[in-house]
């Protein structure tokens, strides 16, 4: 992985957002330095798929053409909209030695096209997450190599299952949207706490919790329901599969309020994926 390769769309976010939250009426290259692309919008991944920040963006929209120092031009154009209060984003990179295209829709729908290096070590990547179901990743290379194609629950089940494939070409794509996210770090730091006696992890006990939520007194369905809401992320994976199961009324109304109150906000962190791992899989 090279860092310094992952740095172009940060630095056009960056000089975008110039152009946007500022007098001047044209934005300068800024070739020299590294930006982050946190002026107008920020990225999350969330449960292992990436989404705009629906707690910091602008809505904006910025265009830039430059011609390089072997006369090829570049145009680059970003802009932010909403809908229905939340973010969109459309992203444009044509140009140069790689070429970027990013799509955020409302409904957490994201698609990503790079296509990076000259001719015969060029390699085309697309990243699609639709709004539910898995991700999928498709690799083209100019120089005859086999695709590559790999399908999967999220970004953290494509890490644990196909790691060298997610070091050699996921991650430097997804270094162009935030260059802190370390994908590797983050699995083998939950992988830890996955594997430590002392992690709690008790499906049984979540279930009887869900059970409870059908009792007959009101203090023991509130009961339940208030560790329910207090496990959060925890009861994720034991909540949505009781839907799958002969639940009553009363605890299916309680399980879908559950699901919808305990959706998590922010980046994940090893704890969040080994929480969520360890109660998907248990």
């Amino acid at each position: 992985m090279r860092l310094a390769n992952c740095s172009n769309l940060a630095i056009l976010l960056a000089m975008a957002c110039i152009a946007v939250t500022s007098d001047a009426t044209e934005p300068k290259p800024i070739e020299s330095k590294r930006f982050l692309p946190t002026s107008l919008a920020r990225y999350e991944i969330v449960l292992g798929r990436l989404q705009l920040s629906s707690e910091y963006f602008r809505i904006g929209a910025a265009h830039e053409r430059t011609t390089l120092a072997d006369g090829r031009e570049r145009a680059r154009s970003l802009s932010i909209s909403t809908l229905r209060g939340k973010p969109s984003l459309q992203f444009r990179d044509q140009g140069g030695d790689e070429e970027v295209q990013l799509s955020f829709k409302a409904d957490r729908q994201v698609d990503i096209s790079l296509t990076s290096g000259r001719e015969s070590d060029q390699h085309k990547l697309t990243y699609h997450q639709p709004a539910e179901g898995p991700i999928s990743v498709h690799v083209e290379f100019n120089d005859g190599r086999q695709a590559l194609d790999f399908q999967s629950r999220s970004i953290w089940h494509l890490a644990i299952d196909e790691p060298q494939f997610v070091d050699a070409y996921l991650q430097p794509c997804l270094w162009r949207l935030d260059p802190t996210w370390q994908i590797a770090r983050t699995v083998e730091d939950a992988r830890q706490l996955i594997n430590n006696p002392l992690q709690p992890n008790d499906a049984m006990q979540i279930n009887r919790l869900i059970a409870q939520l059908d009792a007959e007194l009101a203090t023991e369905r509130y009961a339940a329901w208030s560790q329910l809401e207090l496990l959060g992320i925890a009861a994720e994976h034991p909540l949505r599969r009781s839907l799958t199961t002969e639940l009553s009324i009363q605890q299916q109304t309680s399980v879908r309020r559950l699901l919808n109150t305990i959706q998590p906000i922010g980046n994940d962190t090893p704890m969040r994926v080994a929480i969520w791992l360890s109660t998907e899989f248990n």
